[in-house]
């Protein structure tokens, strides 16, 4: 997302800089100026969206869980499409994977590989 971010600002300061030099914008630089500013309301739109999720993610966890480091390695490693009620049903193997979408199948793996990894990190086996 921060890629895209960096394309919008470049072709905005391009943009600027074209019109600052005395020459007014064409139609076709107008409607794209426009456009980019639709497009970085909508990026600024899809961040803050992403980021409350994230957050309800993270409560839901630090209620049920209780341990913030864990939660917070849960947060840093868990795919974005994840709930953490579905990390839940995976972690505790009562998760259906014949009832859900290809899509959601995909993200077991890597569900299990981030509760082991946040596992080991937080919770080390005593030596």
């Amino acid at each position: 997302m921060r890629q895209i971010y960096g394309i919008v600002l470049v072709v905005l300061c391009v943009t600027t800089f074209v019109s600052a030099q005395g020459r007014p914008l064409t139609e076709n630089q107008a409607r794209a100026v426009q456009e980019l500013d639709r497009a970085s309301d909508s990026l600024d739109v899809l961040q803050k969206t992403f980021e409350a999720a994230m957050a309800e993610r993270r409560a839901q966890c630090k209620s049920a869980i209780g341990s913030a480091e864990f939660c917070g390695c849960l947060g840093e490693t868990l795919p974005v499409g994840a709930s953490f009620l579905m990390y839940v049903m995976v972690a505790s193997d009562t998760y259906d994977p014949t009832r859900v979408s290809a899509d959601d199948r995909k993200l077991i793996p890597k569900i299990l590989e981030s509760r082991d990894k946040c596992i080991a990190k937080v919770f080390p086996p005593a030596r």
